[in-house]
């Protein structure tokens, strides 16, 4: 899947094949966007960019890799954790049915240019086309929060060293931009 914006930024669905290709990419870009103690590891990041079950997008502008966006159903993520689960399940809706964002990140060169907020509308359209009824993430930076908070993204409290936990219940007064 390919869509192309208005500016010649495309989006793509990353699929299990395509980690080897962008695998140096990837990690490039999270140890530029992320601070040392918020990277992932290349294992790690691998796991979720080949789990089929994931939706991992990826954005391209001027022809380069410049950010991606992933996750997948907050049970999945909940029941592989290795450390114990701090993100709380939302009231009346089953953990399988909340899309959990793992992470975002653009490359410092690219951000300022919209490519963030392109690829969380993307984001959410496609999660809510899958018949997730709600998204949490754990914005890092006020970037991302000020980027979720434009689609509706309310904060719902604040996790030590995880940054601020927000949510989006998908709902017909809360319809995204």
């Amino acid at each position: 899947m390919e869509l192309v914006l208005d500016d010649g930024c495309r989006i793509y669905k990353s699929y299990p094949e395509d980690w080897k290709k962008i695998k140096e990419r990837i990690i490039e870009i999270d140890e530029k966007a992320f601070e040392k103690r918020y990277r992932d590891t290349e294992k790690s990041m691998e796991r979720i960019f080949t789990d089929s079950e994931n939706l991992n997008l990826i954005a391209y502008a001027r022809d380069k890799l410049c950010g991606y966006s992933i996750g997948g159903s907050m049970k999945k993520f909940k029941d592989r954790s290795k450390k114990p689960w701090i993100y709380p399940s939302l009231e009346g809706i089953d953990d399988s049915d909340v899309f959990y964002i793992y992470g975002t990140g653009i490359d410092p060169k690219f951000q300022g240019n919209g490519i963030g907020t392109k690829l969380k509308k993307v984001q959410i359209d496609l999660v809510k086309s899958m018949g997730y009824k709600a998204m949490t993430s754990h914005a890092l930076n006020d970037i991302i929060k000020h980027i979720e908070g434009k689609f509706g993204f309310k904060e719902k409290g604040y996790i030590e060293k995880e940054g601020t936990y927000m949510v989006l219940i998908f709902n017909d007064e809360n319809d995204n931009k």
